[in-house]
Order: C-alpha cells, then structure tokens, then sequence
C-alpha cells in the first residue's frame, strides 16, 4: 500500500487541520462530554473519530513537565495583557486560538464591561489581512439581539484583539432549566435568536457554531448571540459561496456536512439551530438514549425533523421559514413541515374554529363599531403633548388657529409645517399671554424636531421669558416646563435637569418631557445619565416612536457604540417613513452615515453624507446641513485631498455659527486644527484648540470638554 505523501497532499493538510480544531475543542471538556462528542463524530467520519481519540490519549500520556510553568505543582496561569485603553480583570474563556478577557474600557467620557479576545500569537500580514475583513464583516451586524463589537486592534506584540459588548446572564439552555420555562415559554424566548440569525444570513454571514454557550440570556430575559466569527480567523480560500467565518466547530451541534468538511451553506446553521431548540425542549440532544428525556411530538415533532434532516436541501428553506413555522406551532396553525397532509391541515382547522365560526360575524361586526368609535375619539382627542395649545385660556380666535394648526403639524412630526404655523401665532398673540409664550414654545419645538438647536434655544428663552413672574397664566406642570426649557437653553444644566426629571417623574406618560430630559443630558455631556433616562423612557413609552430611536442613535454615538448607532437610527428612518416625517428621516440617515463611517465603511459614509448635506440644504436645515459637513470631515481627511477635507469642515464651521449650534462650532474648529497641524502650522492648531476648549468650558458641555482635551494630546505630541 502506498503511503499519501504527507506535505503535498492537499486532501490530508484539510484532513490534519479539522483534527486540529476538533482536538482543541474536545481537550479541555470533561470526560463523559468529551466520549460523547465522538462517538457521534464517529457516526458519519469514524476514521477522523478514531485518530481524534489516538491523539487525545498521546496528550494524556505525553505531558512533560517542561510544558508547563509550576511552582510547588501549581500550573501557574498566563500574565494579563496589557492594552492601552484597557483595564484587564481576568480570563473568562479560550478557544482554539484566541482567550477572552473581562475587561473595562476606559474612555475620557464613560467606562464600560466589554469581553476582550486577543489572538493568542502574533500574526503575519496575510492573517492580518483577514481579520481586517472579519472585523469589517461583523461591523455590519447591527442587530440587538447580536453582541456588539465596539473597537480592535493590536497589542504592542502584535496579537490582534476584539473588544466585544460583555453580556452577563446565562446560557440559553441554563436559562430554560432555571426558571423550569414551559414548552411555550421556551420557543417563545427561541424565537428572537432565529431572528438575530436570519439577520446575519441575510448578509451572507453564516455563524457555524450555534450552541447554547453561544447564546446567552440577559437578566431581562434578552437572547443574546455571542461569539459571530472571531473565535477563528476568516480564511480567504474557503469554498464556500457565502462569506463565513473559519472556526473550530462543536461536534454535538456540527451539521453532517461540517462532520464531513463539505461546503457550508445556511442550512448549516440551520440544523444547529435545530440541535439547540431539540435540547431546549427534549432534555438531551438528538438521538441521545437517556431517560431524562422529554417527550417531544406533535407539530413540534415535525418542525425539529425537518430543521434536521440529514441533507442540506431537505431542510427549510432559511432560517425565516423555520420561525415561521414555530410561530405557527403556538398560534395552533398548521406547520408548512407537514404541508401536503390534507387531512392534517383539515384537523387543524376544525380543532380551532369549532364554537367560533358560529359567533365570527357577530365578532366581526363589534370589531368593526369598536374600531370606528376608536378612531373617532382619536380624532378629537389631542395628545397631552399638545393638549394645551388646545386647551389655554384666553388666547384670541387667529391666535387659537395658529396654535392648534401648528399642534396637529407637531404631532405628525411635521416641524417645517408647525414652525410656520407656530411662527403666525408670535405674530397675532404678540403682547398677550399666554398666546405669546406658548407660540415661542411651539417654535421651539418645531425648531428641535428639525434639529435646528440654536433657534430652538432661542425660542425657549422667549417663552421663558414671557412666562417668568406669569406663571399662573398655564397650569402650574406647563409653566414649569417653559422654565425648565428655558434653563437648558441658558445652559443651566444643573436647574434644567432637575425641573425635567421632577416633571417627568410626576408625568412618565408625557414622552416629549421624556425626551427634553434625555436630550439636555446629552447636550451638557452626561452622556451615561442620557442613557438611563432613555432606558426609563423605553419602559414607559407605548407604539413604535422613532423620535425614540432617534434619540438613541444620537446617544449611543456620543458613547462610540457605533453599531448600536446605526441600527436605532435604520429603525428611526424605517418607522418615519410611513409617517412622511422627512426631516427626522433625514436627521436619522445623517447618524446612521456618521455611525457606519466610524465602522469603518467609510466610502459609503461619504456617499450617503454628501447626498444628505445636498438635501439638507434644498430643506433649508442649517444646523443638520452643517452636521453632515461636519461628519464628513473624519471620513475625508482619509480618502480625499487636504482641500476638499477643509472646505467640508470650515462649511460647516459656518453653518454651525450661524444656526447657533456652540457643539457643532466646537467640534469643526478642532478638526480644522487638526488640519492645520497636518501642515505644520502647531503653533496655530493650538490656538485654534485653546478656542475650541473655552468654549466647551463656558458652555459646561463635558462631553466636547473631553473631545477637545483627547485632540490638543495629539496636537502637543505633533
């Protein structure tokens, strides 16, 4: 028998590196788990099972005390990496090739958990290259119920790390056992994995290590997945047809098709998927021999046999089909896993409508009054965010007019519309309270919803104004409010703040309070504050708002947590647009851009900036015109001519100063020193800084204090 050539043989280097990533795997697991795992490897490669045990039983028997560092016979664990912007606490996880670290991030402006993973050796230029384009791929997983990557890059060695969102809970599988969760209970807390997955797929990323450690639960009972890709490096010659990531698998929850190293498809995750829900409900995992196993059967049954049918083409379709049909299973409708069984589907049908057909017109008919009673009494029912445009007394007819037009404009988040309507009534109530101070409020409102911040301050500080030492001519909650906005504009942040959370805490039904709340924290930096406030104001709001997603986006981009950024402000963009509130789509597009420009996308940041700016400006938007210039500015100082980078950022210096915008004047006169020190000019970079930081300081805005302080650092070490 001739032997196979060992180096040259493409075949067998395939063969020794999947023994390799089953070895790693397999090591560190305890006996039992471990025998299990191949013994069903053996299933389908029996060879590949046999020399994974040969090998384990060489490893067992070949330790030599050279291997390790002891001390008094006490393996002595590997030293803490040391990465600047890192404060390492411990290990909580290996891989093959990598370690996970507990860590906190430390930033001038917050400090957060993350899970780091350093690569455990130092890499040559082409692994660098790939993991360059996995960090680029997991970028674009802008999902919740994905963890997020915040930052990467390399150690002083050379290893390169991830810094991914630390979710603490358990695993999935943990969770159900805890809490004893009911069959429903647990397809129920299913479900929104398979979404988070689909995702994914739907981006040409397949996960290839689907198992309960890779999905956790949060103490709010969020699933969470963890660990997209970066347990392995990408590997550019891989056949598949999709974008996946290398990786050692999970032999108890591997597809046949991994087992055998066959191309990877989604059908892949799919039958891991279908492991993973199997041991959810059953106790064990497919094909187990235990009595500890729950029964499983019906529709259930049918849904599992399909998601793990032994060939690719035979499950279902996509991970969406597979939803599908376990939403199908809960609601009691048939499953498309048993489409074709007439008798089945007519069962079904019977079993579910049995009295109801009989009452069905009579419901239909209340159904259908209620709606129309419902709807009627929306109609004339203003919302209480703008009820006292309807309700204040005495306002004069023109007055009254103009204030309830310009209500109903705000309500449909129509601020170009209600500034108009609200800018008639400063005209009509002029010298008359408390028409004048709540036609400037308006305008302040409708002036916020355009993101137009200097003229909304302005406004505030009128109706303040007005209102100050007339406080009886409102109820006390809306002259309360008047002063509280007028705080904030005077950039009294301390008074503002505390005005807004008393009112809001005595109206948590009031969302625009809720909102000015979030947004004052946000502007005097207290960026960690506005994001608890905005938890608080998830709880209590109702519907699908996307001033919500709105305000989220701005948040998490003050945080740097990018790709939480961009998917609150696609979700924003997604729900105004039914709503044809156009200049909250454009305010979400413009973070949505900024946000993907800082994961490194940067040409199509570039793209969707320069149109956005284009379109701001035929809107007349000042303030968010500048905005898009000045998010701009980043992304051009690394793909375009030093000109065209000044020219984009000293617009929007201009714009900025005359919308009144003291942030965004703040952040433009920084990039431009920046600039300037690119030419050598330091001397007149600092200066420019020295104005940046004063300003910052005079306006107590902490935030762009830090930003300006970070910069001059770099401009002194020019």
């Amino acid at each position: 028998m001739n032997e196979p050539t060992l180096p040259n043989s493409p075949a067998l280097l395939s063969y020794f590196e999947r023994l390799h990533d089953l070895f790693d795997r397999v090591v560190d697991l305890p006996d039992h788990e471990r025998e299990a795992e191949i013994e069903r490897l053996a299933i389908d490669a029996p060879k590949l099972a046999d020399d994974l045990r040969a090998l384990l039983e060489h490893a067992e028997r070949g330790h030599s005390p050279l291997d390790k560092t002891v001390i008094a016979g006490e393996e002595i664990p590997p030293p803490l990496p040391r990465i600047p912007g890192f404060r390492v606490h411990r290990c909580i996880g290996r891989g093959g090739s990598a370690t996970v670290y507990l860590a906190d991030q430390e930033h001038s402006e917050f400090t957060r958990k993350v899970a780091l993973k350093v690569v455990d050796r130092s890499l040559d230029m082409g692994a660098l290259r790939s993991v360059r384009e996995e960090q680029r791929i997991l970028a674009r997983l802008e999902h919740p119920g994905i963890a997020r990557l915040y930052d990467s890059g390399e150690t002083s060695w050379g290893q390169h790390w991830l810094a991914m969102e630390h979710v603490e809970g358990q695993s999935i599988l943990e969770h159900c056992n805890a809490l004893r969760l009911s069959v429903r209970e647990r397809i129920e807390l299913f479900l929104p994995v398979l979404d988070a997955v689909a995702y994914a797929h739907a981006r040409d990323i397949v996960h290839r290590d689907l198992k309960p450690a890779n999905i956790f639960v949060t103490a709010g009972g969020e699933a969470r997945l963890l660990d997209f890709g970066i347990a392995k490096l990408s590997d550019p010659t891989d056949r598949d047809e999709t974008l996946t990531l290398r990786r050692a698998l999970t032999p108890a929850y591997a597809s046949p098709e991994q087992m055998r190293g066959d191309r990877i498809t989604t059908a892949s995750d799919i039958y891991s998927l279908g492991v993973v829900l199997y041991e959810m409900l059953a106790g064990s995992l497919p094909g187990a021999d235990t009595e500890q196993r729950r029964a499983v059967g019906g529709d259930i049954d049918a849904v599992l046999n399909k998601a793990l049918r032994q060939q690719p083409e035979e499950r279902y379709a996509d991970v969406t089909a597979f939803a599908d049909d376990l939403r199908n299973v809960l609601a009691g409708t048939p499953v498309s896993a048993r489409r074709g069984d007439r008798m089945y589907r007519t069962a079904r049908f019977l079993r579910r409508h049995r009295e109801a057909i009989v009452a069905a017109t009579v419901l239909l008919l209340v159904v259908a009054v209620g709606w129309e009673i419902a709807n009627r009494w929306r109609a004339a029912q203003p919302g209480k965010e703008v009820a006292i445009f309807y309700d204040a007394e005495p306002i004069d007819s023109q007055t009254r007019q103009s204030l309830r037009a310009g209500a109903e404009r705000l309500a449909k988040l129509d601020g170009i519309g209600a500034r108009e309507s609200f800018a008639r009534a400063t005209e009509s109530s002029r010298g008359t309270l408390p028409g004048e101070a709540l036609a400037w409020d308006g305008v302040a409102r409708a002036e916020a919803s355009l993101g137009e911040v200097g003229r909304a301050a302005e406004a505030a500080r009128r109706a303040g104004t007005l209102i100050d030492g007339h406080g009886d001519a409102l109820p006390k909650d809306e002259a309360e409010r008047l002063r509280a906005r007028a705080l904030a504009a005077n950039h009294d942040w301390d008074a503002a703040i505390t005005a807004l959370e008393g009112l809001f805490g005595a109206q948590p039904e009031r969302l625009d309070i809720g909102l000015d709340l979030v947004d004052t924290l946000l502007a005097c930096g207290r960026t960690e504050a506005a994001d608890t406030a905005l938890g608080r104001l998830r709880q209590l709001a109702t519907g699908d708002d996307p001033r919500i997603d709105l305000m989220e986006a701005e948040v998490a981009l003050q945080l740097s947590e990018f790709q939480r950024a961009a998917a609150a402000a696609s979700r924003a963009r997604e729900r105004a647009a039914p709503l044809q509130a156009v200049v909250l789509g454009q305010r979400a597009a413009r973070v949505h851009a900024e946000a993907i420009g800082r994961l490194d996308r940067r040409e199509e940041a570039r793209h969707e900036l320069t149109a956005i700016a284009t379109r701001n400006l035929s809107l007349r938007l000042t303030r968010e015109t500048a905005a898009a210039q000045l998010a701009l500015g980043p992304i051009l100082t690394r793909v375009a001519s030093r000109e065209e980078t000044r020219s984009a950022l000293e617009s929007a210096l201009a714009g900025s100063v005359q919308a009144g915008d003291k942030r965004g004047e703040i952040l433009a006169r920084v990039q431009l020193a920046l600039v300037l020190a690119k030419e050598r000019k330091i001397a007149e970079a600092i200066r420019a800084s020295d104005v940046a930081l004063a300003d910052a300081r005079a306006i107590g805005d902490r935030w762009s204090e830090g930003y300006v302080l970070a910069q001059r650092l770099t401009l002194f070490n020019w």
